[in-house]
């Protein structure tokens, strides 16, 4: 029973791992404080930096709203169940304008680019090309991977 429990439990989180890392690993990620650019606003930023899973609405149970990462970035209070009828409203916000990009694939095809961006970090981490970034002078950073 405790071994059933623990597998269990794991598969469960497992699941929502791979859902939250499919909805932001692939966009970029700020390095600067947000908000602050003249050229983008807040939308603007939500769209550029998550993205959503296709699925059909049968299978929302399996991804209990995680699916609409970037919905839920820009509407953080709206509730699970109006995810989806929200996202239509937002690609016709999107379509009006042609400085907005709203991202979204299906999960096989973003698990399938999120492998080949960690395989394309993972080959550059062993060349000596990492950057860690505005981070790379602070303690934390110098902690965790023992420098100094």
């Amino acid at each position: 029973s405790m071994v059933a429990y623990w597998y269990i439990s794991f598969a469960t989180v497992g699941i929502i791992h791979i859902q939250i890392c499919l909805s932001h690993f692939l966009m970029d990620t700020f390095e600067e404080v947000p908000y602050q650019k003249d050229t983008e606003n807040f939308y603007q930023y939500q769209l550029r930096t998550t993205l959503d899973i296709d699925c059909p609405e049968w299978l929302d149970w399996f991804h209990g709203g995680l699916q609409f990462q970037t919905i839920h970035h820009l509407y953080p209070r709206c509730p699970r169940h109006r995810l989806r009828a929200l996202r239509a409203k937002i690609l016709e916000i999107v379509d009006k304008h042609d400085d907005l990009k709203y991202t979204h694939y299906h999960f096989g095809y973003a698990n399938y680019l999120t492998l080949k961006l960690m395989r394309k970090i993972a080959i550059g981490v062993r060349g000596g090309k990492f950057s860690p970034g505005p981070f790379g002078d602070t303690m934390m950073f110098k902690a965790l991977n023992i420098i100094g």
